[in-house]
């Protein structure tokens, strides 16, 4: 209660069923609530003990059905129900950590490297994808049926929306070129559009590792136009996964190509940036260095559009089988591999009001002198 007003929130994700008992008082003129006296509960567990009912239950068979039919053809028949069990792991692939990396993140850019390398024969150096297009965490079941199974459906809800234009569920992967520079470039708008924007526009990555300061990547906002004047030097150090175990720098003035992997909506906005802040400027090119037309850059596989929920799947049925008689999830997802560190370092505008202040200081120690 905030003075008259009842503040609820019934949790997140048809967790519960947020109950409120009220009681309108006409002589006090205020709101009464009762759950307290009446020993009702304000949150109700919406768990497998909560019975169906029948005709939405039916609703969600009809579905189910058509999703199944679709699934079937979409996977040559891999998987034949949502609801199939397709992997083990005794964790969740946690994400969702604003402007982190993530575990998630890992196993996705991981799935997209992958399947890209194994569609179009060629080493993939990098894979990218948006923390904003992963939307769920990859949980296994928690009942006793289900313990340590993660379903397909649950694997695929962890992967982007969309569509292409074969009309099918999912963006597609586009394989493009990038100079070493415009790839360091690009974990600069990582950066700059998760602190103007949200956490969305935060990117994921597989193939490197990064060392960068967000607080760094803004000087300041000038107030009366809310004007964000950028510095472009939040990333403090950026390395190229050389697959061997050891890294090499990438460098900020290198025309190097590098071999990029990302789906068709990430590769989309990336060189829009350099529109408005041309120092951010991305071109997306071809194996030898000409700008391309993205569409002509989607990856098919048997002339199939490859989609980022495919990838992820065919990743995830790679994996040597566990105890379950399932692939199982390798251990390393269970957390962060420092792919991504933020370092706090000084504030980049100290050090104009240092150098003023120390002039400053000269100016007046002269004078008196």
């Amino acid at each position: 209660m905030i003075g008259k007003t009842v503040i609820v929130q019934a949790g997140s994700y048809l967790s519960y069923l947020g109950v409120l008992e009220l009681e309108w008082s006409r002589e006090e003129q205020v709101v009464n609530v009762l759950n307290n006296e009446s020993g009702r509960n304000f949150l109700e567990p919406l768990n497998s003990e909560v019975e169906a009912d029948d005709e939405v239950a039916a609703e969600v068979e009809r579905y189910t059905s058509l999703l199944d039919e679709w699934v079937v053809d979409l996977t040559d028949g891999r998987v034949t129900d949502i609801r199939q069990p397709i992997a083990s792991s005794s964790f969740t692939i946690s994400g969702g950590r604003l402007m982190s990396e993530t575990p998630a993140g890992n196993y996705i850019t991981d799935a997209m490297r992958w399947a890209a390398e194994k569609v179009t024969g060629k080493r993939v150096d990098v894979a990218v994808q948006a923390s904003g297009a992963i939307r769920a965490e990859i949980k296994p079941g928690v009942e006793e049926w289900s313990a340590e199974q993660i379903s397909f459906y649950d694997l695929i809800m962890s992967t982007g929306l969309g569509s292409g234009e074969d009309g099918n569920p999912g963006y597609p992967l586009v394989s493009v070129y990038m100079t070493e520079s415009d790839v360091r470039k690009s974990i600069e708008v990582s950066l700059l559009l998760s602190q103007l924007r949200d956490n969305a526009y935060f990117l994921q990555y597989s193939g490197l590792r990064a060392a960068f300061d967000p607080n760094r990547s803004i000087l300041f906002t000038i107030p009366f136009l809310d004007q964000p004047i950028p510095t472009y030097r939040g990333v403090l150090s950026a390395e190229l996964d050389l697959g061997d175990g050891t890294y090499r720098a990438i460098r900020s003035d290198s025309d190097e190509l590098l071999h990029v992997v990302t789906d068709r909506y990430v590769a989309g906005f990336l060189p829009l940036v350099g529109a408005i802040l041309p120092k951010l400027n991305i071109i997306l090119r071809d194996q030898e260095g000409d700008p391309v037309d993205l569409d002509d850059r989607i990856i098919l596989e048997d002339e199939q559009q490859l989609k980022v929920w495919q990838a992820v799947l065919n990743y995830t049925l790679s994996h040597p089988m566990g105890d379950l008689n399932l692939p199982k999830i390798p251990q390393r997802y269970e957390i962060t591999e420092n792919r991504l560190r933020i370092v706090p370092t000084l504030p980049l505008w100290i050090w104009p009001v240092a150098i003023l202040s120390v002039v400053v200081a000269v100016i007046i120690y002269l004078f008196r002198r």
